[in-house]
């Protein structure tokens, strides 16, 4: 017969690296949850970017200014700019935090549409 250790214990779900409760977020970027929380309120409690409210399976991120030479690109309070989804944080990523990058490609995106 096996080892039992008595009943199991439901485990607690841990945090995605990527969300930014995680304790080394906030070590990073010096953000505690309750100015997450805030900056989230700010925002109507949604993605900037996509207007959702449940960021998914990979949770939310804090978007920050990697050219911020402060702090070497690694993240500070001040470079801070909002919370994301990380679809569309690595969208920003995949662009280089490059507007016009953006707005070209949102451009072409409009082009290719086929009229319905």
């Amino acid at each position: 017969m096996p080892w039992s250790t008595g009943p199991r214990r439901p485990k607690q779900r841990a945090l995605s690296p990527s969300d930014p409760r995680t304790p080394s977020r906030r070590t990073i970027y010096g953000i505690t949850p309750r100015e997450q929380d805030a900056i989230k309120a700010a925002q109507g409690n949604r993605c900037p970017g996509c207007l959702r409210t449940n960021p998914g399976p990979d949770g939310w991120a804090l978007d920050h200014d990697h050219s911020h030479e402060a702090c070497n690109g690694r993240g500070c309070r001040k470079c801070v700019g909002g919370i994301l989804c990380q679809p569309d944080n690595k969208v920003l990523a995949f662009a280089r935090d490059d507007p016009a990058t953006l707005e070209r490609l949102a451009a072409y995106l409009r082009a290719q549409r086929i009229p319905r």
